[in-house]
C-alpha cells in the first residue's frame, strides 16, 4: 500500500484540527502574540496610554541591566523559588506518603484539610494574613508572646530581615496541598502488587524507595518539580496583597518590578510600559533558561529524597495512632488562619484583637450585612461568578476538544501542537502581562 501524502492526511484529519482550533486561538491571542508584542514594545519609549511611541533599540535593555533595583529584584525571585521549592517537594511527598496508606483511616479527612487554603482566594489569603502576622496583637504574635518565645511583637510584614522569609512561608502553606495532592497521583500509579513483590524480596525501608518506588515515580518527580519552580516565579498576587514589594522594596520581587514601572509611577511620572515589557522579556527568556537547565539537571534530584524517607518505611516503626493524633495537632495549626478569619467575621473589631481564641462571645451578624451591602460586596460577588463561571466553561470545553484528538488521532503535527500547549505552562506572567493588558 502506498504511503498517503502529507497534503492527503492532512485532509483526512481535517476534523482533527477543527477540534484543536478553538483551544490553539486562545494559546495564540493571549500567549503567542503577547510574547512577540513583549519584543517588540521592549524596543520602544512608550506609555502605553499615547500612541506617542519612539524607537529606542536596545536602550532600555541597557537600563534594565544596569538598575540595581531590577536585579534586586531578579535575584530575590530565584531566593523565593530555591526557598520555597524544596520545602514543598520534601514536605509534600513525606505527607503523601503517610497518607496513601489505607490503614490511616483519617487519611481523606487530613487530605482534605491541608489542600483547603488551596481553595481560598489568594487575594483573601493575602489580606488576611497581614492581619495574622500584624506586630498589633496579631494572632502570630499573640501566640509568641503568650509562650514566652519572644518578650516583644514582632513586625513579620514590616521588617525587610522577616519580610521575605514570612511570605515564602505563607506561599509554602497556601500551595503545598496542591503538591502533596501531585504526589498522592504519582505514588498511587504504584500496583500494590510491586509493594508485595518487595517485601517477598526483602526490600524494605530504604532499599524499598530507592530502588523501586522511587524509580517508578521519577517521570512524575520532574515534572513536578518543573511545576513547582515556575509556580513559585509567579507569585504576584501573593506578594501584592501582603506586602506590594515592601518594605523598602525588600520583598520586591520581578513580577512586583514590571508592574510597578509600568503602572505605578512615582512623582507624577507617566507609566513605563516599553521600558517594563523590557524588563520582561529579560525575566521570561532567564526563567525559561532555568526551565530547560532544571530538567536536566533534576533527573538525579530525586533520589537524593529517600534518605528523609528511609523512616517512613520501616516494617513496624510507624504507629498508626501517633500518626493519626500528631495529624489532628499538624491540621488544627495548618487551618488555623482560615479559623480566626472564619471565627473573626463573627466578631467586633475590639473582640478579633482581644485574644486567640475562636469562639465569638456573641455572633454579630451585623458584619455580613455591612459587607454585602455597605462594600457593594454582592456586586464583586456576581461579577466574580460570571468570570469564573465562564472561565471554566471555555477552558473545559476548549481543551477537553484538544484533548480528546490527541488521546485518540494520529495526525500530522500532533507532537508540536502538544510541545505548543505544554510550554505555555513554563512562560511566567511577567513576560506577557503587558500586551495582554494592551490588547483587552
Amino acid at each position: 500500500m502506498n504511503k498517503k501524502s502529507l497534503s492527503k492526511q492532512i485532509y483526512d484529519a481535517r476534523w482533527c484540527y477543527v477540534f484543536v482550533l478553538p483551544c490553539l486561538i486562545l494559546t495564540g491571542m493571549f500567549v503567542i502574540y503577547p510574547i512577540g508584542m513583549s519584543w517588540y514594545f521592549s524596543l520602544l519609549d512608550w506609555s502605553g496610554f499615547t500612541k506617542e511611541a519612539k524607537f529606542i533599540g536596545l536602550q532600555n535593555y541597557y537600563e534594565a541591566v544596569n538598575d540595581e533595583f531590577f536585579w534586586d529584584a531578579f535575584i530575590r525571585s530565584f531566593i523565593f523559588m530555591f526557598g520555597t521549592v524544596p520545602v514543598k517537594i520534601v514536605l509534600g511527598f513525606i505527607i503523601a506518603v503517610f497518607l496513601n496508606n489505607q490503614v490511616l483511616k483519617l487519611a481523606p479527612f487530613f487530605r482534605t484539610v491541608i489542600f483547603m487554603p488551596v481553595v481560598t482566594a489568594i487575594a483573601i489569603i493575602g489580606i488576611v494574613m497581614t492581619f495574622v502576622f500584624s506586630p498589633f496583637n496579631g494572632p502570630a504574635n499573640k501566640f509568641l508572646m503568650s509562650t514566652n518565645l519572644t518578650s516583644a511583637p514582632i513586625d513579620f510584614l514590616g521588617n525587610p530581615d522577616t519580610v521575605l522569609p514570612t511570605v515564602m512561608g505563607v506561599y509554602v502553606w497556601k500551595w503545598l496541598g496542591i503538591t502533596m495532592m501531585y504526589w498522592l497521583a504519582a505514588l498511587q500509579t504504584v500496583p500494590q502488587d510491586v509493594y508485595d513483590a518487595a517485601k517477598i524480596d526483602g526490600a524494605e525501608g530504604y532499599r524499598l524507595w530507592i530502588h523501586i518506588i522511587l524509580p517508578i515515580v521519577l517521570p512524575f518527580a520532574i515534572v513536578i518539580i518543573l511545576v513547582e519552580a515556575v509556580g513559585a516565579l509567579n507569585v504576584f498576587p501573593l506578594i501584592e496583597t501582603m506586602t506590594a514589594g515592601g518594605p523598602f522594596f525588600s520583598s520586591e520581587v520581578m513580577e512586583i518590578y514590571i508592574f510597578r514601572t509600568a503602572f505605578v509611577t512615582d512623582s507624577g511620572t507617566m507609566p513605563r510600559l516599553g521600558y517594563a515589557c523590557a524588563a520582561g522579556v529579560f525575566w521570561g527568556v532567564a526563567v525559561l533558561f532555568i526551565t530547560v537547565l532544571q530538567g536536566i539537571m533534576d533527573e538525579e534530584n530525586p533520589k537524593n529524597m529517600s534518605k528523609y524517607l528511609n523512616f517512613i518505611a520501616e516494617k513496624n516503626q510507624v504507629k498508626y495512632l501517633i500518626i493519626t493524633i500528631a495529624f489532628i495537632i499538624f491540621s488544627f495549626f495548618w487551618i488555623y488562619p482560615l479559623l480566626w478569619v472564619l471565627s473573626a467575621s463573627f466578631k467586633t473589631d475590639f473582640e478579633i484583637w482581644g485574644g486567640l481564641g475562636l469562639i465569638p462571645d456573641r455572633l454579630v451578624w451585623e458584619n455580613f450585612e455591612r459587607a454585602w451591602f455597605g462594600a457593594n460586596m454582592g456586586r464583586y460577588f456576581f461579577n466574580t461568578l460570571i468570570i469564573t463561571v465562564v472561565s471554566v466553561i471555555i477552558v473545559v470545553v476548549t481543551t477537553g476538544m484538544f484533548g480528546y484528538v490527541i488521546g485518540r488521532y494520529s495526525f500530522p503535527g500532533k507532537k508540536i501542537l502538544i510541545g505548543i500547549l505544554i510550554s505555555t505552562i513554563f512562560i511566567p506572567q511577567g513576560y506577557t502581562i503587558i500586551p495582554v493588558f494592551d490588547l483587552l
